[in-house]
């Protein structure tokens, strides 16, 4: 099994589990990071269901957001 050849850093403004502040030591880490505003924790409990901006940000060689 072969690792991510990129990795963007994405956390929400709004996650119970893990806050902006906590999540501080991973943005040092120097990877590119994106912080949803008020998404909550992602994951398809919080009603995250599929997600074709993630594939694309994926595919993408930088972040580029609208």
């Amino acid at each position: 099994m072969s690792g991510a050849e990129r990795t963007v850093f994405i956390h929400s403004s709004a996650d119970p589990f893990c806050s902006v502040e906590d999540a501080v030591p991973y943005m040092k880490l120097g990877l590119p990071n994106l912080i949803l505003p008020n998404s909550g924790h992602i994951n398809v409990e919080s009603g995250h269901g599929p997600w074709p901006m993630m594939l694309e940000l994926c595919l993408r060689n930088s972040v580029i957001l609208p």
